[in-house]
């Protein structure tokens, strides 16, 4: 018996009854161990488990994994010479007996990933991998692999995007700054009051997912509204805005309550704020930390909170209803964003 055989019937013991491969889904902790049980550094992983290895997706039915023709005849042998089939891709595969790994004859790819034995697919390697395969069930995991791939490259590159149509009345800056919370990335939405547009700013490869959550809502509104809301028209700035990281105090959020003519809440048109501050920081996406709210904010936004710029068409519309006095020039068509 070679050191390779016996480092194999010490580390797993095969067992065909058991742990069948199933449709269930094999999370990552079972995978590892699957691995780990069958402990060859040769062995490379591919596919669904090196996605859920690598956390781009939760679970899988099996493991794929890729090792040399030479190992591949030697663990056949090992394992008590089962039935072979080839596939698609005209490589020979078999099952190993009371696991869920598949096991194909080709070569492993990959790098070490620490607590597996054995190599995993890296996200350059499983996007080509899934585009030559380009079936119906591969389009998730290959938009998956994109959005990934997008993230690591650039994760920096900032956009911005210029949203005119019916932006108003369906939350679309509480549907970003949710979409950019759950991504836990940079970036705001704020309205132009001149012209009700809306500038979004956030790391490029975020941006269509931002505009994809936006266009579910319009979805949902126009069910409610018995009519289909048209698609919003979509324009990007030649540069990004930059957010400018703020600290609004106290004495700031009183001058921009003031200043704005929002006494009441209500007026400020957010009814269920508790207070100011959590009006401004719902709608600038700011968080509040010992009486203080910080964040980063583009120039529309910060010459809002300057009360330089006003929050609302309303504003410059009829002003007696936010103090009785005209702020700002209502000459120019546009606010300034720059």
């Amino acid at each position: 018996m070679t050191s390779l055989q016996k480092g194999f019937i010490l580390g797993y013991v095969w067992n065909p009854s058991a742990l069948q491969k199933t449709a269930d889904g094999l999370t990552r902790k079972q995978i590892v161990r699957h691995l780990n049980k069958l402990n060859h550094p040769g062995v490379g992983v591919a596919g669904g488990a090196a996605m859920v290895l690598r956390g781009l997706r939760e679970d899988t039915s099996d493991i794929d994994a890729d090792t040399s023709p030479e190992v591949f005849n030697e663990l056949h042998a090992l394992h008590g010479s089962p039935e072979t089939e080839v596939t698609d891709m005209g490589t020979r595969m078999y099952t190993v007996p009371g696991t869920p790994i598949d096991l194909h004859e080709s070569f492993a790819s990959g790098e070490p990933m620490e607590g597996v034995v054995g190599s995993v697919s890296t996200p350059e390697e499983l996007l080509p991998f899934y585009e030559k395969l380009n079936r119906p069930k591969d389009q998730q995991w290959i938009k998956a692999l994109r959005q990934h791939l997008k993230r690591t490259e650039a994760p920096t590159k900032m956009k911005t995007v210029e949203l005119s149509g019916e932006v108003q009345g369906i939350g679309l800056r509480r549907i970003v700054h949710g979409k950019l919370d759950e991504l836990g990335v940079p970036g705001q939405a704020v309205n132009d009051a001149r012209t009700s547009n809306v500038y979004l700013t956030a790391p490029s490869y975020a941006i269509d997912e931002v505009l994809a959550a936006i266009k579910e809502r319009q979805v949902e509104k126009g069910k409610e509204r018995g009519r289909a809301l048209p698609d919003l028209e979509v324009r990007e700035l030649k540069k990004a805005l930059p957010l400018k990281d703020v600290r609004i105090t106290p004495a700031m959020v009183k001058k921009f309550v003031s200043g704005q003519g929002l006494t009441d809440l209500a007026q400020g048109k957010s009814p269920s704020a508790s207070s100011p501050e959590q009006w401004i920081g719902d709608r600038f996406r700011l968080k509040e930390e010992d009486g203080t709210l910080t964040g980063g904010l583009s120039p529309l936004a910060l010459k809002q909170l300057e009360v330089k710029e006003p929050v609302y068409r309303e504003q410059l519309d009829n002003p007696e209803r936010y103090g009785g006095v005209m702020r700002w020039s209502n000459g120019h068509k546009e606010a300034p964003t720059a």
